[in-house]
């Protein structure tokens, strides 16, 4: 029999990554490095430095310790040097916590950011008269904070209009929306001398005057961070994130403060990222110094007589939008449309690619979240070197935002989609890695190859308590985020499960390119919103990406064969659903792209009209109408009234998803990249189950060659029993517990590219071999000084406590009731008799919800599916007569977190720590 091949990882680029998060320049270099030595022997490829500081609530830091001292700037470099040794990829944060700031940059700097604010005032209906200064801003700088009090950014005067209102009132709300006729505006900065106004309305009605300014906006650092904390000396202003000059005040102070020429030479051997974490800004309204001027080029139109439609009362950064004005027609929707558009081509054109070539400089690759405001996610994952989304902020759209970002990175031709995987609120020390993964699994099979875990905190800090530093505590209105992961969690013991699966899945999952089978349109402005709501496409086995207009209107989007960019995605047809208005040229484009044979679906109505504003608006609409006219005159293109009927619709054009399932209710999500070999061409599937429930069913996959399935857990590469359909599909076997995933390799008939292959085989369980009675070894993990703040916070004693005659699984208070607060490692301890070694044995776990586990069998440790699935044990780690079993069992720390920091902790459930019910062990035939 050939010896059993399992897939291998080699290369550190195809591990994960975790945020690793610094007090500043509070670190040590022997602590930082080995830190970075713990990692690379937990299976991590690499980390990403982080300065949040202490977080929020916490004390400033001392100025020895700041963003850009010399400990800082210490640190920094001996972390590179270790992780070069190391062979491991170090990423760096562009500044500390976000958005990105730059010591000592003033609010009235150059490349400082700005926002566009307002001041009004109503006019006296008797008098109809307004003499006086102008208004001022209703509300203080955006990023105004406990750390800069009483900054005041010089106002710059762009504008001063009187509009007529038609419905509102601001005597109950000064911040309240007014309704006007936007044919009332009127300019009156002419008449303004030294700041003051006289006008006398031209009737009775009630209109108000409208001053609107651009002005710094003050912001220092995080929204999130409500004290008086500054990350740098002399204190950070954030960067303008519209124009180069802000670019360029970045990469001076890299250039002068943090880059040495050994600094530059490790960036290069490291490979790593220069990261900016997602747009945090303060500001009432998005603005830049050249945004008038821009705006004119690009839209076609003066900006200027509108600007009070664009103009939002926001008196902090978690205030919800509301308009000061909106227009009794369409012209505010409209130039908010306009606005926002170039509001987005600004941070691609000028923060995007500026900071790619910036990155590169340095020798770094540039990394992004590119959402926060209206921006169209997938232009900037198409541009920006790698781009990343996020547990957290995807959470409103946990599917289709990925695959946003996904499309943007496929149509650039580019590999990795990368994940900051777990920041969950409220999870912080509650996390367990089946809980993790499951996420992981989520997200891989949206497109996601690079996970970045949530994260790893340096040991110590001036204010941590027990166990250790972690700037994530909750300090309300701020919540906490999952989690504080490394050595001081008894979790880590199982690390390296967790590593090689994330290893195995991003390893498979960069290899070839993504084969996607549809393209539906998505409004670029909609952000990390829209997608396709109905579970209908999926459940037929249909995978599709979300191309925006700015992708569209690409010169690379051509249709050739009836595929759309024929040499990247390939995608067999587009979707438009529910789409009122709709550009222009992009319809122009749609129009042809028909002709030459792309298969179209329109759901719902065709667009009618544009989404800004014209002044050819209706020869626009008349041209409009006529190109969907012809679109659904082709036989090419059906028309439908409902999303569920998407599926059936393209299946009558001849378009056929690569996979189908059985039981289209299952919520299988599959994702495929196909490899191009020498022998031919090789298929690689991602099967996710998403439901709450497991499922086992028939799945075919669209490939001609033999199928093989990959356990992401042990690397184990095993044939899988399937039949042929037709001459371009295979039918295989599929079971899945709820959240898990395996990998289907269809490989061609004539090659072998992993090894010899076993004899096909399927075990079934054949019979329950008895264990003998179980003891329970309990180890206590504690604070070694409790109560320390600060050096020794992070010391923990673990204490074995005498074994336990196990008569029931039950939750350890339970079985100790004198100590209801245990968390740590347990150990479960049985054993078996064989008569004669069988081939394998099957393992299956009991309940364990609060925790992970290992298995070791005769002293061998056997690699178990965290998910709870079952586990085949070898027959090489089985022996004839007596045999031992092990079932390590490690705790979250949630409940000694409940004693030892009651104040935060305190109210929290109870967690049932241990196994809950027995163990079985089954022979395999």
């Amino acid at each position: 029999m050939a010896q059993q091949r399992t897939y291998q990882v080699l290369q550190n680029s195809q591990k994960p990554r975790i945020r690793w998060w610094w007090p500043a320049g509070y670190v040590e270099p022997a602590v930082l490095e080995q830190q970075l030595s713990d990692l690379a022997q937990a299976g991590f490829g690499g980390a990403e430095i982080s300065n949040v500081g202490l977080g929020s609530g916490r004390p400033t830091m001392e100025l020895q310790y700041l963003h850009g001292s010399k400990r800082w700037n210490d640190g920094v470099l001996a972390a590179y040097r270790k992780a070069d040794e190391l062979s491991l990829h170090l990423d760096l944060t562009i500044g500390p916590l976000w958005p990105s700031m730059v010591p000592g940059l003033h609010p009235d700097d150059v490349g400082a950011a700005q926002e566009l604010t307002f001041g009004r005032v109503l006019v006296d209906k008797v008098s109809r008269r307004f003499a006086g200064p102008l208004p001022l801003p209703i509300d203080p700088p955006a990023g105004r904070s406990p750390a800069n009090p009483t900054v005041e950014p010089q106002l710059h005067l762009l504008y001063v209009s009187a509009l007529r209102i038609s419905a509102g009132s601001l005597d109950k709300d000064p911040r309240a929306t007014l309704s006007v006729d936007s044919r009332s505006a009127r300019s009156l900065k002419s008449a303004v001398v030294d700041n003051k106004l006289e006008w006398e309305a031209p009737d009775d009605t009630q209109w108000a005057i409208v001053a609107t300014y651009r002005r710094g906006t003050a912001q220092t650092k995080s929204s999130y961070e409500f004290n008086d904390n500054s990350f740098c000396e002399p204190i950070g202003g954030v960067v303008d994130h519209f124009s180069k000059e802000g670019v360029e005040a970045v990469e001076s102070w890299y250039e002068r403060e943090l880059v040495s020429p050994e600094l530059r030479e490790l960036f290069g051997r490291v490979k790593g990222n220069l990261f900016e974490d997602s747009i945090e800004i303060a500001q009432s309204q998005y603005f830049t110094p050249n945004l008038l001027s821009e705006f004119q080029t690009r839209r076609g139109y003066d900006l200027t007589p509108y600007l009070p439609f664009l103009l939002d009362a926001k008196p902090h950064f978690f205030a919800p939008v509301k308009p000061s004005f909106t227009s009794l027609d369409d012209t505010s929707k409209r130039i908010r449309h306009d606005f926002y558009n170039t509001i987005s081509d600004l941070y691609l054109e000028n923060r995007v690619v500026g900071l790619n070539a910036m990155a590169k400089s340095f020798n770094l690759v540039f990394r992004t979240q590119p959402y926060g405001f209206p921006l169209d996610m997938a232009k900037s994952a198409y541009l920006v070197d790698s781009v990343e989304g996020e547990t957290l902020c995807f959470s409103s759209n946990p599917h289709d935002a990925f695959r946003i970002l996904a499309t943007g990175r496929d149509v650039a031709g580019k590999v990795i989609l990368s994940d900051e995987l777990a920041a969950v609120i409220g999870m912080d020390y509650k996390a367990t890695w089946r809980w993790l993964l499951e996420q992981g699994n989520e997200h891989l099979a949206l497109g996601v190859n690079q996970i970045s875990m949530h994260g790893l905190p340096y040991p110590e800090s001036p204010t941590s308590t027990w166990p250790g530093y972690f700037s994530m505590l909750p300090n309300p209105p701020i919540p906490s985020f999952a989690d504080a992961w490394g050595p001081r969690q008894p979790q880590w013991e199982f690390v390296s499960d967790a590593t090689a699966y994330m290893s195995r899945a991003q390893s498979i999952l960069q290899r070839g390119s993504p084969t996607v089978d549809v393209a539906i349109y998505h409004r670029g402005l909609d952000g990390l919103a829209g997608g396709f709501s109905d579970p209908s496409l999926n459940a037929a086995g249909f995978s599709y990406a979300f191309p925006s207009e700015g992708l569209l209107l690409l010169d690379s989007a051509t249709v050739k064969g009836g595929r759309l960019w024929p040499k990247g995605p390939a995608y067999k047809a587009l979707i438009l659903v529910e789409e009122p208005a709709i550009d222009l040229s992009l319809a122009r484009a749609i129009g042809r792209w028909g002709e030459l044979g792309l298969p179209i679906i329109i759901v719902g109505d065709a667009p009618t009209t544009i989404p800004g504003l014209s002044n050819t608006l209706k020869s626009d609409e008349e041209e409009l109408l006529w190109i969907f006219r012809s679109i659904l005159g082709l036989s090419t293109t059906r028309q439908v009234a409902k999303k569920e009927e998407v599926a059936s619709a393209l299946r009558s054009l001849g378009v056929q998803p690569s996979a189908s399932y059985a039981d289209p209710s299952a919520e299988l999500i599959t994702y495929r990249r196909s490899e191009t070999t020498a022998e031919g061409a090789v298929e690689w599937y991602f099967v996710y189950n998403h439901s709450s429930s497991s499922t086992s069913q028939q799945v075919n996959l669209t490939g001609s060659g033999t199928p093989e399935i990959v356990n992401l857990w042990s690397g184990e590469i095993s044939p899988i029993a399937f039949s042929r359909v037709g001459a371009s599909q295979v039918s295989v076997k599929i079971e899945l517990r709820s959240k898990a995933a395996t990998v289907v390799c269809i490989r061609p008939e004539q090659v072998d590219l992993l090894g010899d292959v076993d004899p096909l085989r399927s075990p079934v369980e054949h019979s329950v071999i008895p264990l003998g009675d179980w003891s329970l070894t309990i180890e206590d993990w504690n604070p070694a000084e409790p109560g320390v703040v600060g050096k020794g916070s992070s010391a923990t004693t673990k204490t074995e406590l005498p074994p336990i005659a196990l008569t029931t699984f039950a939750p350890w208070h339970e079985l100790l009731p004198s100590t209801p607060h245990l968390a740590g490692i347990g150990r479960y301890t049985s054993t078996f008799s064989l008569p004669s070694a069988p081939h394998a044995l099957r393992f299956t776990p009991g309940e364990l919800p609060h925790g992970s586990f290992g298995l070791t069998i005769n002293g061998s440790r056997i690699p178990v599916d965290q998910l709870g699935g079952p586990t085949d044990i070898p027959s090489s780690a089985l022996k004839e007569g007596k045999n031992e079993l092990v079932v390590t069992v490690a705790t979250t720390l949630n409940m000694k977190m409940r004693v030892v920091s009651a104040d935060v902790y305190g109210k929290r459930e109870r967690d049932a720590y241990g196994m809950l019910s027995a163990p079985t062990l089954s022979i395999l035939q």
